[in-house]
């Protein structure tokens, strides 16, 4: 079993989601398991990803990850979508 680790989501799309690191190592090309909530949401997502970028921004002293889905049920993808689709219509 893996060391669950708490970060903090930068960024997130249909595709993936982007992690800032808090206490985590940078391993790049590793699977990850995913647990979260979406913002005004109770249910727990479950998914699974891997990392596919790393990225380290000295100026704000911030490290972080691109994670791309992997596996995720369908019920959880739409789930995601309706956010994205909602945040991206807010933001105009």
């Amino acid at each position: 079993g893996g060391v669950p680790y708490m970060t903090r989501s930068a960024d997130i799309s249909k595709e993936g989601l982007g992690l800032s690191h808090l206490i985590e190592p940078m391993i790049i090309g590793r699977r990850v398991g995913l647990q979260f909530q979406l913002p005004g949401s109770e249910e727990v997502i479950y998914a699974e990803g891997e990392i596919v970028r790393e990225w380290c921004d000295d100026r704000q002293r911030e490290e972080g990850s691109a994670v791309k889905f992997t596996l995720v049920t369908e019920r959880h993808q739409k789930l995601i979508e309706r956010f994205v689709i909602d945040q991206s219509s807010t933001a105009n």
